[in-house]
């Protein structure tokens, strides 16, 4: 079972334990074998040297693998702040082109009214010329 400690590391609660049973057990194998006790010991020391070396390795290995997915922790918010930053834009462009189509909606109606006018004014412009009042012919 894998607990974490407060530096943020993994370790193997019984890791201790399970060293001495694994030194126990070569020494009952070697014991068997009629070997000389010194070379017994040796062997023992060096099987949990071994086991030692392979726990540092996968503290190592552990410790990376931490490392990284802080990295991709800090790559996700990073991410998630520029898109926030990129919605929010968007909502400023969209705000825009609303009022954009707001001002163009009111100015084409004002420009609609304006022809309007200036149609009714040309037309008895043009009809005022070809028959003007007798009081400006008069004169």
């Amino acid at each position: 079972m894998w607990r974490a400690d407060g530096n943020t590391r993994w370790r193997w609660p019984g890791l201790g334990l399970a060293v001495l049973l694994t030194a126990l057990i070569a020494l009952e194998a070697t014991a068997r074998d009629g070997d000389d006790p010194e070379e017994q010991l040796k062997r023992i020391e060096d099987a949990i040297r071994e086991r030692e070396e392979r726990v540092k390795g996968l503290d190592n290995d552990v410790s990376d693998a931490s490392g990284q997915v802080e990295e991709i922790r800090q790559e996700l918010i990073d991410a998630a702040a520029q898109i926030q930053d990129r919605e929010a834009q968007l909502f400023e462009a969209e705000r825009d082109i609303a009022e954009l189509d707001h001002r163009y909606t009111e100015r084409q109606a004002s420009f609609e009214k304006h022809r309007a006018e200036l149609e009714q004014t040309l037309t008895a412009l043009a009809m005022f010329a070809r028959s003007p009042p007798q009081a400006l012919i008069a004169r």
